[in-house]
């Protein structure tokens, strides 16, 4: 098994109590048999620890409270993998989905970054988001998040880590980044993961479509620079 590559897989959590357990289970569910899965606790108040902590296979970590950027970065210096992978509290993954997404970046060596089909799912805890457009369980689509990816280490180190100064849309502008650095991402045409939605997603916030202006103004100057 040590002839195959480790993947580090790093789960954030902020008081997730009500859905961690599930997506912990999707992670230890992988086909794939060489991971390691970091869970970095950003302070929670709640028994997120507790039930982190019921996972002995899991390395569990309490941090003071910074923010998911601080926690996933915490967590990419603590992991040893040239793999890595990422998942939100109350977001599940398929089987299947660490497995099939290595064996794409083994068969495609230029490609940095491998995502998927996303299929968004209401499980009936959460009362319907009041922002919810029906349009989004048509059908799954390319959704090119942490959560749906697979990235190579030299990839993350290259373009840097997490931005603490977005509270809720650092993923989004480390994607940007990486399209900004010229970073190849690739794409699989299967479900590997599933997005809950609920009343708590920050990403459809108005902060959060305040820093995803920003994450884009930010790309416009960069590339004004790089043509200068």
């Amino acid at each position: 098994m040590k002839d195959l590559p480790l993947v580090s897989v790093i789960l954030p959590v902020y008081n997730g109590e009500q859905f961690l357990a599930e997506a912990l289970d999707s992670v230890l569910a992988q086909t794939y048999p060489r991971m390691e899965v970091f869970v970095m606790d950003d302070g929670s108040s709640d028994d997120s620890g507790s039930i982190a902590k019921r996972y002995p296979t899991t390395s569990y970590h309490k941090l003071a409270h910074q923010g998911v950027a601080a926690a996933r970065n915490a967590g990419v210096r603590l992991s040893a993998g040239d793999i890595l992978a990422f998942i939100d509290q109350d977001d599940l993954w398929t089987p299947d989905k660490t497995a099939e997404q290595l064996r794409y970046l083994q068969e495609h060596s230029t490609v940095d970054i491998v995502s998927c089909h996303t299929e968004f799912f209401l499980d009936g805890i959460d009362s319907k988001p009041n922002w919810l457009r029906e349009a989004r369980f048509q059908k799954p689509g390319k959704n090119f998040t942490l959560g749906s990816s697979l990235i190579r280490r030299s990839v993350l180190e290259y373009v840097g880590f997490f931005d603490t100064l977005y509270k809720s849309a650092s993923d989004h502008d480390w994607f940007v980044r990486a399209l900004d650095a010229d970073s190849q991402i690739g794409h699989m045409d299967a479900i590997f993961l599933k997005r809950r939605l609920h009343q708590r997603n920050h990403s459809n916030d108005a902060s959060s479509v305040r820093e995803l202006i920003a994450i884009h103004r930010a790309s416009i100057h960069r590339k004004r620079d790089q043509r200068s």
